[in-house]
């Protein structure tokens, strides 16, 4: 079994043996950037064109409404599965005012 050496400040500076230093990874570090595929790119997206317009431009009421296609995936029960309809846009149901859903620019 190898040894884990201790840094010691006041042995930092003996030329005697030469110091290796580890770099540990955190586990979840290279799992996290292989997980963000195309589908979770997609939902992420969503979400934050969702917060994005989250109130309404013209009367600033918070109570607004996402607009979807009928396009959403089905599920094995033939029903849609929240989220994945396409976005077009939003409705405040305070003063009916509608505005298209623009893609965030990156």
């Amino acid at each position: 079994m190898s040894t884990l050496k201790i840094f010691r400040p006041d042995q930092a500076h003996s030329p005697a043996q030469p110091v290796d230093i580890l770099s540990f990874r955190r586990p979840w570090e290279s799992r996290q950037q292989k997980q963000l595929d195309e589908a979770t790119l997609r939902v992420l997206c969503r979400a934050k064109l969702i917060r994005d317009n989250c109130e309404c431009p013209c009367c600033n009421s918070a109570s607004v409404l996402p607009i979807d296609l009928d396009n959403a995936i089905l599920n094995r029960n033939r029903l849609p599965i929240p989220g994945t309809a396409t976005l077009v846009g939003f409705r405040c149901t305070i003063c009916d005012n509608e505005w298209p859903a623009h893609n965030p620019v990156d």
